[in-house]
This record gives C-alpha cells, structure tokens and sequence, in this order.
C-alpha cells in the first residue's frame, strides 16, 4: 500500500507539472502575440501606419524604375534615366535622415500625406510620354519629380516603421514589426504591378514624339538601351583585337 501511495504521488506531481508547463506555454505564446486573435488586435492599433506603408511603396515601385528609365532628353541623351536614378536615392537618403528628425506625426497625417503621393503616379507617366513642344518638354519637371518621389519614399517609407511599435505594448511589438513588413511586402507587389500597366500604356500609343535628331541622332528610349549605348561606345572608342 506504501508502494502504491507513493506512485499515486508521483503520477498526481508529474501531472501537475504538465499543467503547469502547459499554462505556462501558453501565457508565453499569448506574450508573444501569437494567433490570429492577437494579429487582429495590433493591426486594429496600427492599421493607418499599415496603409501609409503600402501606399507609400505601391506609388514608388509603379514610378521607379520601370518609368523614370523611359524618360527621353533631347539635351542630355542617354544620361537622362542615370541623372533621374542618382537624384532619387539621393533625395530618398535625405528622406531617411528627415524621419530621425523628431516630431509629434499624426496617424492622419501619415495616411493623407501617403495618399497625395498618387498624384506623382500621372505626373511622371505624362513626362515619359513623347511631348510636342518646348514649353511642355523642360528637363526640370521630371527632376523636380524624382526629387520629391525620392524625398517622400524616403520620410513617409520610415515613419510607419518607427512610429507603429510605439502604439502597442512591449509584448506586441515583435508581431507589429512582422506586420508592418507585410504592408510593405503587398505595397511592393502591387506597384510593381501597376508599373508593368503602367509601361504597356506607354508602349502601346504611338503619339508621334519629338524629334531629337538634331541633337541626338540616336536618343535612347530607356535605360538598357541607354547601357548598351554606353558599351557601344566604349567597344568603338577602344578596339579590341580579337585571335
């Protein structure tokens, strides 16, 4: 009887001990934000960050670089798409550096200021298509375009991620970071959708562009041909003998 006390004790602790380490696991899954309850949750808190996100990366990706590389320069040729390419990551470092700069963002702000991005969407669509006349063809609108793409990519691309781990608790916010890399993951996607749209109208309507023989007699029309006009250039300047 002694002997089979002792085993009823021993199987009453190690089921006790199961319990408990089941409890436990499960207030430290419940920690960590796991489930689709707790997802729920955070995105109730961060959903606006989770747009601007989204929207901000969505317009970026339709723009660049699939159409800022179509964009022709009867004056600068072949070094359009390069000097439009060098202006955005430069304007988007700048944008990066602005976002340490401390102020009180509002969820609002972020969204509208997101959201008035779309604009740039036509705006540069419209400086890659062929112009007819002098006043419309200025090289300075699609740089003063890229600048403030690059600009605002940059600001508006880091706020949502500092600003949204700071609106839930200390728990929550290893999952508000897998989050907020889900909006940018669909935002990447969605705009890399569009700029293929976006390219296939380009191509597809012939609208009789300008006419920059006189300064160009072979202007590229995007940035592989803008390369492979490089490299033909380099193959002519420097004649390689081949055995």
């Amino acid at each position: 009887q002694a002997t089979t006390r002792r085993d009823n004790r021993t199987v009453s602790s190690e089921r006790a001990v199961a319990v408990f380490g089941c409890l436990h696991w499960q207030k430290a899954n419940d920690q960590r934000g796991g489930g689709l309850l707790a997802r729920y949750q955070v995105g109730r808190k961060v959903w606006p960050y989770m747009i601007s996100m989204a929207l901000v990366y969505m317009v970026t990706l339709s723009l660049f670089p699939g159409i800022e590389s179509r964009i022709v320069s009867c004056r600068l040729g072949s070094w359009m798409p390069v000097l439009l390419m060098a202006l955005f990551n430069a304007a988007d470092f700048i944008g990066k550096v602005l976002a340490s700069v401390r102020y009180d963002w509002s969820r609002s702000q972020l969204v509208w200021l997101s959201c008035s991005r779309i604009v740039l969407v036509p705006l540069l669509a419209l400086c890659a298509l062929p112009r007819w006349d002098s006043s419309t063809s200025s090289d300075l609108w699609a740089m003063a375009l890229s600048v403030v793409l690059g600009v605002t990519n940059g600001l508006l691309g880091s706020l949502p991620m500092i600003l949204a781990p700071g609106r839930v608790p200390d728990d929550q916010k290893e999952l508000t970071g897998n989050i907020m890399t889900l909006s940018y993951s669909v935002g990447l996607t969605t705009g890399s959708g569009l700029a293929y749209l976006l390219v296939y109208f380009i191509q597809g309507y012939d609208f009789g562009g300008p006419d920059c023989s006189e300064h160009f007699p072979s202007a590229p029309t995007s940035l592989n041909e803008t390369s492979w006009q490089r490299l033909a250039s380099v193959n002519s300047t420097y004649h390689v003998e081949t055995l």
